[in-house]
């Protein structure tokens, strides 16, 4: 599992539904017709950005204030291929636009977090050298509780008559990647146990 922190969210991209019926991908000679279709009416594939613009505020149990969300589950557009050879990179380096996509990331953040890391500066050399980040995740117990009830949620999309439609399903294999990150991946086992 690779964990990012964005603002004061923790959030990672391990939950991947593969689109298998209803793909935007396209080959290069459809996508080029794309760009001069969109270029001639502004209309067409280009003018939107898929499903980056959809996501979803609720409250976990561990939120005792009515009405104020403490989890967002956010839904990123991506290639199924580059997921499986490179999650991270797939992440962190979109190269198609979000219009062509086979696979969407379910991105389940936790807005309300206890544990709290630092940063210090590097006593080596201060000015230049890449300040110590300590991001302490999960340090407070309370914020793996509302991560796993987060994942529950995005778990029974799977039972919803949408999801059951048109056949997707999460992309269940172990990611080489997670070798190289044995603590996220320790996790992410306690998350699947569950």
């Amino acid at each position: 599992m690779y964990l990012e922190r964005i603002f004061k969210a923790i959030s990672f991209y391990d939950l991947t539904i593969s689109l298998n019926s209803i793909s935007t991908n396209k080959n290069n000679f459809e996508k080029k017709d794309d760009i001069f279709y969109y270029k001639k009416t502004y209309r067409g594939i280009l003018s939107a950005t898929g499903t980056i613009s959809f996501s979803v505020f609720s409250q976990t149990t561990f939120q005792h204030e009515n009405g104020v969300p403490d989890i967002q589950i956010q839904f990123v557009p991506t290639s199924k291929e580059d997921f499986l050879n490179d999650p991270k990179e797939s992440f962190d380096i979109a190269v198609e636009p979000f219009s062509y996509y086979n696979a969407i990331y379910i991105l389940p953040f936790s807005l309300s977090l206890k544990s709290r890391g630092y940063i210090i500066l590097n006593e080596s050399d201060p000015l230049w050298e890449a300040p110590l980040i300590y991001p302490r995740y999960f340090t407070s117990n309370s914020d793996l509780d509302v991560l796993v009830e987060n994942v529950e949620i995005v778990l029974k999309f799977l039972d919803t008559e949408s999801f059951k439609k048109y056949d997707f399903r999460f992309i269940d294999i172990l990611l080489p990647a997670c070798n190289d990150r044995g603590e996220s991946c320790d996790m992410i086992k306690e998350l699947i146990v569950l």
